[in-house]
């Protein structure tokens, strides 16, 4: 057989065209043996036939195809009836399409093909299995048998040993891939989560924002109804006022000329009488006519009223009274209307059927005989504030109507939209001027002050007694001092300042004390600057003269011990009295402040509560 008639019979048998003929003249070949059977056995091991085996995903189904066909040679006929088979119904796997040009020897048809020998053929096929195995044990690390040696099938379980190796390495890299895996989810999870914090983070932030517009919202609301109350509050008062003057203007008024109504006793500061439209300066002495008014204007105008039966008005700094009217047509009793400002008043028992009565934009207290104080305050007009010292009045409220009796130790307001209740006159904040005490003696006085916080001070230049001996039988005499009459509650305690000042231009620290006395109260402490005679019922504010102009000292100012106030408790509640007397002077007294709240030493310009405003 030629070189090229090989090569066309093994082209036919890699391309599945090998016909009976052919097929017995390749294993006749292979049966030889010499160089053209060595040729064939290295294009067998090298073609595309072997090398699908070899390099194919299921090696090991291949191989155990070829052990069946191996098993096939105990039987020559079986193996050779097998292999016909096998090529008669294209068993033989066709070579799958390559861009590589084959080599292909087509035989003429009319050639007769050679008688089919079945020898021939089983020695092929046995070769060609022996290669398959000698190359499979090569690559599975088994020893090659020799030609002869009985050969164990490779894929037997009981010589096949498994890679142990491989199959930890393949189940590592797997383990390691499902970590891998694994950790990418996490990482995504923890992604979805910062998403959807911040999604939420986000809807907080709006709701936030919106939540602060709706609040801005309604705080302007707020501030738009509470301006219109303060609107509506005015027009009240105004609306009231308005009324009054028409009431004012239509009311039966007496003849002037002839009918005295009182007498202006005292005149301090700007003072105006008002008569009709007329404004004339008031003095002091001048008769006040029947329907006539008063005036004081600026913090230092006041003026002192006395009527006939010894009851007497006192006004305060910009206040206006108008329509004095004593007893009599056509008054049936006394009458004053309080326009703005603080009236005191002290009426003496009025005859039956003859009350004194006091009127106001916005109430009326009907008085029969005591001690009160009467407040329409000219920063809020819309209301008046009754207080009694001693005895009874009935306070109405013009608007509806309602009154109210209120007695000594007691207070009501009277005004649109406000409970009208009485209430106790005891606040915890009492604070007393120069001009609240009564002045007992000759040292002290009552002078004009600029720096003190009312405009007014108390002032005592000289001071008798030489020793405290002296001093306190002085004290116990009553017959010098300053006496000061409030309400208080009993059994609360309330720190006592005193604002003052030392006047003195040498030997300042000898002209620095004054003393306060309570009538019912006891202090906490005895005061150790009274001597052996120290007392609990007085005590000695010293240390003055370390301070320029009025400040607050609450007890003993020398060495700051005063820095918390000694206090004072009254042992019944409703009106109380303290005196004032000096010790060292010269002194002047501004104020007097009990609290029940200022329990360290108030800022040196701080004027206490209710202090008038300063102009």
């Amino acid at each position: 057989m030629t070189r090229d008639e090989l090569n066309a019979l093994l082209d036919a048998y890699r391309d599945g065209t090998l016909t009976p003929r052919e097929a017995e003249r390749l294993a006749e070949a292979i049966r030889v043996g010499g160089p053209t059977g060595q040729d064939i056995l290295k294009e067998l091991e090298s073609g595309r036939l072997l090398s699908q085996a070899l390099e194919g995903t299921d090696g090991e189904s291949f191989v155990r195809s070829f052990f069946e066909r191996l098993q096939a040679l105990k039987s020559g006929d079986e193996f050779v009836r097998a292999f016909q088979e096998k090529i008669e119904g294209s068993g033989i796997p066709k070579r799958p399409p390559t861009t590589r040009a084959s080599r292909v020897v087509r035989r003429p048809r009319g050639v007769p093909s050679r008688p089919f020998r079945a020898p021939a053929i089983a020695a092929a096929a046995a070769l060609l299995g022996i290669t398959l195995l000698i190359v499979l044990s090569t690559r599975s690390g088994q020893p090659v048998a020799k030609q002869g040696t009985a050969v164990q099938p490779p894929f037997a379980p009981d010589t096949v040993e498994p890679d142990l190796a491989a199959l930890q390495e393949a189940r590592r890299l797997a383990e390691a891939e499902r970590a891998r895996l694994e950790e990418r989810r996490r990482q995504e999870e923890g992604r979805l989560a910062e998403a959807e914090r911040e999604k939420r983070r986000l809807l907080d932030a709006q709701r936030l924002e919106e939540a602060t517009r709706q609040a801005e919202a309604e705080a302007t609301i707020r501030r738009d109804l509470q301006a219109l109350d303060a609107a509506r509050k005015k027009a009240d008062v105004e609306v009231q006022r308005a009324k009054t003057a028409e009431e004012d203007a239509t009311r039966p008024r007496p003849t002037l000329a002839t009918v005295r109504a009182a007498t202006l006793d005292e005149v301090e500061g700007e003072v105006w009488i008002l008569v009709g439209q007329a404004r004339t300066a008031a003095k002091s002495g001048q008769a006040l006519l029947a329907g006539s008014g008063l005036e004081t204007t600026g913090r230092h105008g006041r003026a002192a009223v006395r009527f006939d039966d010894g009851t007497r008005l006192a006004l305060g700094p910009d206040t206006r009274v108008r329509d004095l009217l004593e007893a009599g047509a056509p008054a049936r009793g006394k009458r004053v209307f309080l326009a703005e400002g603080e009236l005191t008043a002290q009426v003496k028992p009025q005859p039956s059927g003859r009350p004194t009565v006091f009127e106001t934009p916005h109430a009326e207290a009907t008085v029969l005989g005591t001690t009160l104080r009467l407040v329409v305050d000219p920063r809020d007009t819309s209301a008046t504030r009754l207080e009694v010292t001693e005895g009874k009045v009935r306070l109405k409220r013009l608007t509806d109507g309602k009154s109210v009796e209120v007695t000594g130790g007691h207070f009501a307001v009277a005004a649109v939209g406000v409970d009208m209740s009485v209430k106790m006159t005891a606040p915890d904040q009492i604070v007393l001027r120069p001009r609240d005490g009564k002045i007992v003696g000759r040292e002290w006085k009552l002078v004009k002050d600029e720096a003190a916080s009312s405009g007014e001070a108390l002032e005592v230049l000289r001071t008798k007694g030489a020793d405290w001996v002296q001093w306190i039988q002085l004290v116990r005499s009553g017959t010098s001092g300053v006496e000061f009459s409030f309400i208080a509650d009993a059994n609360k305690e309330y720190s006592v300042w005193v604002r003052g000042a030392c006047t003195a231009t040498r030997d300042r620290a000898e002209c620095d004390m004054v003393v306060l006395e309570s009538i019912g109260g006891r202090f906490d402490k005895k005061c150790a600057s009274m001597g052996p005679l120290g007392v609990t019922n007085a005590f000695a504010y010293d240390g003055y003269e370390r301070g320029a102009g009025y400040w607050w000292v609450g007890g003993d100012a020398n060495g700051e011990k005063d820095s918390f106030a000694v206090s004072i408790t009254f042992t019944r509640s409703g009106r109380q009295t303290l005196r004032l007397h000096a010790s060292e002077s010269p002194m002047r007294v501004d104020a007097i402040w009990l609290s029940a709240t200022q329990k360290t030493r108030p800022a040196k310009d701080q004027d206490g509560p209710g202090a008038p405003p300063r102009k």
